[in-house]
């Protein structure tokens, strides 16, 4: 009788275990989705600021957005090569030149605006080109 009422509790204290394990991982994965899940989002706009600070690299600010860091030209930065970061550059500094507009599509943006963009946020950028007026 004893080895049946010992199984009930260790049953009982794994069905216990189990439920608290699962409670921990969907709390951790709710947490967890708003950092897997970034916006995409594409601010067209006047670029309001260009710099380029040593050894961070090129950083630029477009309509509302903050003075994002764009890439390196020394180093890959997320999936834009140095090569890529200096054609990068030349785009914004004509428009900025021109004042034309620019538009930047940001892969890992924090909100669903530019104007969520702070200064020196790091951006996964896919596409820039200067826009006809």
């Amino acid at each position: 009788m004893s080895k049946i009422s010992v199984r009930t509790i260790d049953t009982v204290k794994e069905k216990n275990v189990k439920k608290i394990t699962m409670k921990t991982l969907i709390i951790a994965s709710l947490l967890a989705s708003p950092l897997c899940y970034a916006d995409v989002i594409s601010c067209t706009g006047k670029v309001n600021q260009l710099s380029n600070q040593v050894p961070n690299g090129f950083y630029m600010s477009v309509a509302d957005s903050g003075n994002m860091q764009i890439c390196n030209p020394e180093q890959d930065t997320f999936s834009v090569t140095p090569q890529n970061c200096k054609h990068i550059a030349s785009l914004a500094a004509l428009a900025y030149a021109t004042g034309k507009d620019l538009t930047v599509t940001i892969d890992n943006a924090p909100g669903a605006n530019c104007s969520d963009i702070t200064d020196d946020y790091d951006a996964d950028i896919s596409y820039v080109g200067i826009q006809q007026q």
